[in-house]
């Protein structure tokens, strides 16, 4: 707000804000585009006609941009998961769609939904509307999805039955342990979506620990080879 004293009708008034923007009225504000955040030099000239005298000041203000990121993580336990959403700034409401046909409205704390039988994963939406806190040039709705993979092949799940298991998966670490019919002498496999075969290791425990610290993140088949034996393969994710 300008607080020049003496004016007069002859008295002009011109503001820049550091963007190419300008008004001429005394007493003005400006919402910011988030691509100005950062500091602007905003700047207030006086002029009297009257007298042809003008001055001009200036202060450097810190533009601080809107927060409305989203974004969130989640934990799978067979077809349970846990979801934590990441929101930040003031918001209306929080909605997730799950992709099994549920929705709930649910405030910014951690939640669990178990998904039903028949697909191991499944696109989850979350929506934040802004609403009443929207500004000018900001988007008032931000959305965030993303696929999440069950963890039904895990070690606990299968290990009684002697089933080729991958744990965790998906992996989200440098490593992970393949159980089931995993022998000494036998080969584990690592193929890429393209059936390009990765890597070849010797077994050397029934509970084999595998490096992944070189698997950049998508789908694999991992196949384990043992002599005199079909091949038995399963799918994992790297993320």
């Amino acid at each position: 707000n300008d607080s020049s004293i003496g004016e007069n009708a002859s008295t002009t008034y011109l503001w820049s804000y550091g963007t190419g923007d300008y008004s001429i009225v005394q007493n003005t504000s400006i919402v910011y585009d988030p691509d100005d955040a950062g500091d602007e030099l905003v700047c207030l000239t006086i002029t009297n006609h009257d007298n042809g005298c003008a001055s001009t000041y200036c202060r450097v203000i810190d533009v601080q941009p809107l927060c409305q990121a989203t974004n969130f993580t989640y934990t799978a336990q067979g077809r349970t998961c846990t979801f934590t959403p990441w929101v930040c700034g003031d918001w209306d409401s929080i909605t997730w769609n799950f992709g099994d046909g549920t929705i709930i409205h649910q405030a910014d704390s951690a939640l669990t939904h178990t998904f039903p039988v028949g697909t191991d994963s499944f696109n989850v939406v979350l929506t934040i509307d802004y609403g009443s806190v929207c500004q000018h040039y900001y988007h008032c709705i931000a959305i965030y999805n993303q696929e999440v993979y069950l963890n039904t092949t895990g070690i606990n799940s299968v290990a009684a039955n002697n089933e080729l298991s991958v744990y965790p998966n998906p992996v989200t670490s440098s490593s992970f342990t393949v159980s089931g019919p995993v022998k000494p002498g036998s080969f584990i496999e690592i193929y890429d979506a393209t059936g390009r075969l990765l890597s070849r290791i010797a077994i050397k425990s029934p509970e084999q620990l595998i490096d992944a610290s070189q698997l950049p993140a998508g789908m694999y088949t991992l196949s384990v080879i043992a002599t005199g034996a079909a091949p038995v393969s399963t799918g994992f994710m790297k993320f």
